[in-house]
């Protein structure tokens, strides 16, 4: 029996990969606000383009105040909220800041472009612990999901000759 190997082992396409997400701290009494740091790579073999993050949480947080760091400079939002202004708006941060908001809240314009290779962090701050009145003595684990979308755009040219049939039993014949 031979042992047989593919060249490359089968895998899931590769693309941005989420390293690592934590909350800082890692419990909070309800009420505080608590910060979410993910390390992100880009694993694959192109390029990612206009990637996107978005926050939603179960009913013991709110990610709706939370903003991101780093933010995508203002002048490249401009042009690119100008392309897409049905789903992206310039929202004016803290201090003066602006940062894309796609489509709603919690979705925000993270990086233009995401080199293969290149490793980012991106943190969110403040996300709020919430509490009910009639579920005070309980403890309550918040569920975060975190979405990360990008764009890879790839292309290819394929040359196509035309030929008709006398030229096409030529060709057969000359092998």
């Amino acid at each position: 029996v031979v042992s047989v190997r593919p060249e490359r082992p089968l895998d899931f396409p590769k693309g941005i990969e989420v390293r690592s997400l934590d909350a800082l701290p890692a419990s909070v009494p309800a009420g505080q606000p608590f910060a979410l740091t993910a390390v992100i790579r880009n694993d694959g073999f192109l390029d990612a383009k206009h990637v996107i993050v978005s926050l939603s949480c179960n009913q013991w947080c709110d990610p709706s105040i939370a903003r991101p760091t780093p933010v995508v400079a203002p002048d490249i939002l401009e042009n690119d909220c100008a392309q897409n202004s049905n789903t992206c708006a310039l929202n004016e941060l803290d201090a003066g800041t602006k940062a894309a908001v796609l489509s709603g809240r919690g979705t925000f314009y993270v990086k233009r472009i995401l080199e293969r290779g290149q490793s980012d962090i991106i943190t969110f701050q403040p996300i709020a612990a919430r509490s009910f009145t009639s579920r005070a003595g309980e403890t309550n684990f918040a569920k975060i999901d975190v979405n990360i979308s990008y764009v890879y755009s790839t292309n290819a040219s394929l040359q196509v000759s035309i030929i008709g049939e006398d030229e096409l039993q030529r060709r057969f014949r000359e092998g």
